[in-house]
């Protein structure tokens, strides 16, 4: 994923998560002063309204102090008033309503009552004035005259709802005519009272009139109801306190809803549903409408920051990066500067030289490897044939190095290494001296032990042959390192171009070929590439050719060699020879086409056909009767392979094969190349029960020492030591005692290979060699002969080698 897609996908949700929390929290902090500041109209509201029902109820007492103290009203009584005078009062006490209402809007009524609870005169009577007043609007529990309610006195207040839920505030004030102003609150003079009564209307329920009490804040409800907890006091108790002090009270608030608690009523004050949210929501759409837009905003910005200061010059740097070859300068360059990206530039600049230093020299030597010298050669090579030049490469081997390292270690190898590079270089550089026309040689470690040498434009093979001598006069008499001369040689195959190959691969391999020819002809010599050779790998194409076609058309058969117990000439075990059917190789034989397989890769695939047909035969051989051991040859690739110890083992179970029944064998000179993987093979190999055997043993040098930490159980005697068995002179001991000898030591079993005398067969029975081999006892057959072989030797029933197929 690209850089701007994982900015678009990490920083907007970043962001939007930011702004959302924030959001949320400024929403939450609104609401909570929303509320707070609700609570606090609340309060205010009720201060309001209380101040209100203060004010009402002082003008009450104002307005009803003021109508009784009319002259009028002093002479009032039940028994002596006549009609006229009652009119004369009720148009008085109209008229004081009248103007009483000028003041108080929300007046309901004036009356005056005796003390039975008739009413004297009203407000509320109709025009009729024969018509008796209407029925006063007092709750029971103010019905004073009631038997059981004591007789009112002073002035009282009360609050009380109607049928339909309104409230109203009454005061009703006790007097006495002739004595106005003068209360009674004893009850024997209870009897001589009149009692006045006014009422206000303050609103609820279903009744709605202009100027009641209600909240001057829209969205409020206003709840009124009689005092009955609280603050219980008697009627007594209540009169003597003040209007202000009988309606007033003190505030709670309890979420959001605020109550006024007074002596005479209970006040609550509370919101509408879905008032604070009405109130705040244009505040939260505003709040949402700023995150959104202050979202795009930071997205747009940091996005643009970010882009214009990371990601352009990451994808600068990238853009650069792809451009870069392993084999050209870099594009690349240091900058200045501290920041992180400068220093990332500056610090990939640096790895890139150091890959490129490592892709293309070797860490050791410090001299070109093989990537690079290829890449050279392919280049000096199209200068060659554009400008019909020569060039000549030079294959250079050391001779008998892998026996510095398994001898002195790997760490004096890599100092000789090192010595002889030294050497090298100088001798090249005395060969450029010498030749002024050699400009651009260049030399290079291939690996381990083998270099090679570029000389361009050289005028022809002598010059290559002049600068080749010098090579070989490095190690004339060996490499000294540490104090110690080894025995060090140089073998040195040339190939021209275009004389020889057109290619680099072709011209490597005609160095190599000529190379090997060097070695195979007494070492520390050089060897010009000829027809000869030319021929020797034409022959070995064709073996390759060859060996294609009979593995796709399976070719291949095995024969079976018996070998012998040396005491008793039986045969304890078989060798399973590979032969090839094809007209091509039929003639050549393993020794020729075995090499070509293993250089070709083509070995893996054959020996995974001998291994399958030789258990297949082993297991047939079994059926018979047959109790030795078979032994397979394999290639020096597998002890490279893994999963060779598994395929095996996978193989074994296969057949049905116990693994003591099975001897694998690999050559000495494969042992001599062996490294820690091949060694761990070979152990794993011996760890699932596979016998180790090893074959022309002799020839390969391999120290003595070195048997010891070898996983091998056998030593097969190379059969050029039995073969001079009998022509050795009497002062030189022979080479099959000394194994043999050897072998006693590593308490390791021996097979003789190549027996084919008598005198040869007595003569190791005498050195006490184990196992014999050879023509004289057994030539190799195919299975069917072998059964037959087997079954005259005794190591098979004959009633059974009827039931086996040919």
């Amino acid at each position: 994923m690209k850089l701007n897609h994982r900015l678009n996908l990490t920083l907007l949700p970043v962001i939007v998560l930011v702004f959302s929390v924030a959001a949320t929290l400024t929403i939450g902090e609104t609401q909570r002063r929303s509320s707070d500041f609700l609570k606090h109209r609340l309060v205010v509201e009720l201060e309001n309204i209380e101040a209100q029902l203060v004010n009402q109820g002082t003008l009450m007492v104002s307005g009803l102090k003021l109508m009784l103290s009319n002259d009028a009203f002093h002479s009032l009584r039940r028994s002596d008033h006549s009609h006229s005078a009652s009119l004369s009062l009720q148009h008085l006490i109209l008229e004081h309503h009248a103007n009483l209402r000028q003041i108080l809007p929300n007046l309901e009524m004036l009356q005056i009552y005796d003390t039975h609870g008739e009413v004297l005169l009203s407000t509320t009577v109709d025009n009729n004035p024969f018509s008796p007043p209407a029925t006063p609007p007092i709750p029971s529990e103010l019905q004073w005259w009631t038997p059981g309610l004591p007789a009112l006195s002073g002035q009282n207040f009360y609050l009380y709802l109607n049928n339909s839920g309104a409230a109203r505030l009454v005061l009703i004030e006790a007097f006495v005519p002739e004595m106005f102003g003068v209360k009674h609150s004893n009850a024997s003079n209870a009897a001589n009272n009149l009692y006045a009564l006014i009422s206000i209307t303050l609103g609820g329920g279903d009744e709605v009139r202009p100027n009641t009490l209600s909240p001057t804040q829209k969205g409020l409800s206003l709840q009124l109801s009689p005092q009955t907890e609280g603050l219980p006091m008697s009627q007594a108790q209540r009169s003597r306190l003040s209007p202000a002090q009988q309606l007033s009270g003190y505030i709670t608030t309890d979420a959001a809803i605020a109550t006024l608690t007074t002596p005479l009523y209970l006040a609550t004050l509370s919101p509408q549903p879905g008032l604070a949210w009405r109130e705040i929501a244009p505040l939260v759409k505003t709040e949402l409408l700023l995150a959104l837009l202050l979202i795009i905003l930071t997205y747009l910005v940091l996005k643009k920051l970010i882009h214009n200061y990371i990601i352009r010059p990451v994808t600068m740097l990238v853009t650069q990066v792809k451009h870069i070859s392993a084999d050209s300068a870099s594009t690349l360059k240091p900058q200045p500067g501290s920041n992180e990206i400068t220093q990332l530039n500056n610090a990939y600049v640096k790895l890139v030289d150091d890959i490129q230093h490592l892709a293309a020299y070797d860490p050791l030597t410090g001299l070109a490897n093989r990537r690079k010298f290829q890449f050279v050669l392919d280049k000096e090579i199209a200068n060659t044939l554009k400008y019909e030049q020569s060039l000549a490469l030079l294959y250079i081997d050391l001779d008998n190095f892998k026996r510095v390292n398994d001898s002195f270690g790997h760490e004096t190898g890599d100092r000789l290494l090192c010595e002889y590079t030294h050497r090298l270089n100088k001798a090249i550089l005395n060969c450029r001296n010498a030749s002024p026309r050699l400009t651009r040689p260049l030399l290079a470690r291939l690996a381990g032990d083998e270099f090679a040498l570029l000389l361009n434009d050289v005028s022809s093979a002598n010059t290559a042959i002049s600068v080749a001598k010098r090579v070989l006069a490095i190690t004339e008499n060996g490499l000294t390192v540490d104090g110690f001369t080894h025995n060090i040689g140089t073998s040195i195959g040339i190939a021209l171009a275009p004389r020889d190959a057109l290619d680099t691969s072709a011209l490597f391999r005609c160095a190599d070929t000529a190379m090997y020819q060097a070695k195979l002809k007494g070492k520390g010599r050089y060897q010009l590439f000829s027809d000869d050779i030319a021929r020797l790998l034409a022959e070995q194409d064709a073996i390759e050719q060859a060996l294609h076609t009979a593995l796709g058309r399976e070719e291949f058969e095995l024969n079976f060699q018996p070998i012998f117990d040396a005491n008793n000439l039986r045969v304890t075990a078989i060798e399973a020879l590979l032969r090839c059917n094809h007209p091509q190789l039929k003639q050549a034989g393993p020794d020729k086409f075995i090499p070509v397989a293993e250089s070709t890769g083509l070995i893996r695939q054959i020996d995974r056909w001998v291994i399958e047909h030789a258990l297949s035969s082993l297991a047939q051989l079994q059926q018979r009767g047959f109790g030795g051991v078979l032994n397979i040859n394999i290639s020096a690739n597998e002890l490279h392979n893994e999963q060779f110890p598994s395929h095996i083992s996978t193989e074994l179970g296969k057949h049905n094969i116990s693994p003591a029944a099975v001897e694998l064998e690999i050559t000495e000179t494969t042992l001599i190349d062996a490294d820690r993987q091949s060694v761990s093979v070979l152990r794993r190999l011996q760890d699932i029960g596979v016998n180790i055997a090893l074959d022309d043993f002799g020839t390969g040098y391999i120290g003595f020492n070195q048997l010891n930490h070898y996983p091998v159980n056998t030593l097969k005697i190379d059969r050029s030591f039995v073969h001079a068995i009998g022509n050795e002179s009497g002062q030189k001991r022979p080479m099959v005692d000394v194994v043999l000898e050897l072998a006693s030591i590593f308490d390791l079993d021996t097979v003789a290979e190549g027996v084919e005398t008598e005198q040869q067969l007595l003569r190791l029975r005498k050195l006490g060699c184990n196992f014999l081999q050879g023509y004289y006892l057994a030539r190799p057959m195919p299975l069917t002969e072998l059964l037959k072989f087997l079954e005259q030797h005794g190591e098979c029933p004959p009633a059974q080698a009827q039931s086996l197929p040919d």
